[in-house]
């Protein structure tokens, strides 16, 4: 099982955008880490999935809260983004960015 810390990037939330988020987890000794305003923990699991991790369980940790969120597949995992812009968090399909 992967174990990732995610927390909020102090002084990011702006009145135009959301507040920027950072993931960190090591693998076999080796440390990843990704940032975004949409899904931190999804952006990590895309790294790790690049990175050649086999698919596994994994826990994603908010220091300041007592749970985890669960999820029974990274590479599942990796194909999704969210949003807070919409109430509820709304769960999307994660597109790669296409610059016009």
């Amino acid at each position: 099982m992967i174990e990732m810390i995610q927390n909020p990037v102090p002084g990011t939330r702006t009145a135009e955008s959301e507040i920027r988020w950072i993931a960190r987890c090591t693998v076999d000794g080796v440390e990843y880490e990704a940032t975004s305003r949409n899904g931190a923990s999804c952006a990590l699991a895309r790294v790790l999935v690049a990175a050649g991790i086999p698919d596994q369980p994994v826990i994603v940790r908010e220091p300041a809260l007592r749970t985890g969120l669960r999820r029974a597949s990274l590479h599942e995992m990796a194909r999704w983004t969210y949003s807070d812009r919409e109430v509820p968090l709304t769960r999307n399909r994660w597109h790669p960015y296409l610059p016009r």
